[in-house]
C-alpha cells in the first residue's frame, strides 16, 4: 500500500515571521517619520535665524509678521526672529528660546549693559565696539509618534547665525544684547537665551 507524501503548511511559518519583522520594520518606519520631521525643524529654525540675522544688520528690527508685547528694537528683533522660524514639527511647544548679542570680529559677545549702533562699529578702537550680530535659537525635541521617544524627547537642537553690521548712518537703531527674561509674541511668552 502507497502513502501519500505528507504536505507542508508554510502559512504558519510565514505568520511567525511576519510576527517576528513587523516590529523592526515599524520601528525603522517610525524613526525616519520623528528623525526626518526633527531634521525639517532644524532647517526651518536654521534658516529663519539666518534670515533674521540678515534683517537686524539692516536695520530691520520689526519685520515681524504677529503682533509683540514689546517695543524695543531688541525685544523687537526676537519677536522678527520667531516670526522667521515660524512652526516647527517634533518640538515641543513653547520650548523655543531666542538670544542676541553682538561681537567684535566674531570673538566674544557683548554684554547686557554694551550697546551698539551701525555707525559705532570700529574694531580697532580701545574699548573695542561691536561690529557683528549674533542671533541663536533653542528648542526642545520632541517625538511625533511616541516610538522614538527615549531617543528623541528632552534633546536640544540650535543653531546661530553670525552677520556684519551692514549700517554706517547716525540714525541706525541702538540694539542691546538679549540674553535673559522673556518676550511676548502673539500673546505667548518666548525665553531668551545667551548666545555662546
Amino acid at each position: 500500500m502507497s502513502r501519500k507524501p505528507l504536505r507542508r503548511d508554510d502559512q504558519g511559518a510565514s505568520l511567525v515571521e511576519f510576527a517576528l519583522i513587523l516590529p523592526l520594520f515599524a520601528l525603522i518606519l517610525f524613526a525616519i517619520v520623528d528623525f526626518g520631521a526633527l531634521f525639517s525643524s532644524y532647517t526651518t529654525m536654521r534658516g529663519g535665524v539666518q534670515a533674521s540675522a540678515r534683517l537686524a544688520s539692516l536695520d530691520q528690527y520689526d519685520s515681524f509678521g504677529g503682533s509683540c508685547g514689546a517695543t524695543d528694537p531688541t525685544s523687537e528683533m526676537v519677536c522678527t526672529t520667531i516670526s522667521e522660524i515660524g512652526g516647527m514639527l517634533a518640538t515641543d511647544p513653547g520650548t523655543l528660546e531666542v538670544g542676541i548679542c553682538f561681537v567684535n570680529s566674531g570673538t566674544s559677545c557683548a554684554t547686557e549693559a554694551d550697546s551698539q549702533t551701525g555707525s559705532q562699529c570700529n574694531p580697532g578702537s580701545s574699548p573695542a565696539t561691536y561690529c557683528e550680530v549674533e542671533i541663536c535659537a533653542q528648542v526642545t525635541a520632541r517625538s511625533t509618534t511616541g516610538i522614538t521617544a527615549p531617543f528623541l524627547d528632552g534633546k536640544v537642537i540650535s543653531t546661530k547665525s553670525i552677520v556684519r553690521l551692514e549700517l554706517g548712518n547716525s540714525s541706525a537703531t541702538s540694539y542691546h544684547s538679549l540674553d535673559s527674561g522673556t518676550v511676548a509674541y502673539d500673546g505667548v511668552n518666548y525665553g531668551t537665551m545667551t548666545c555662546t
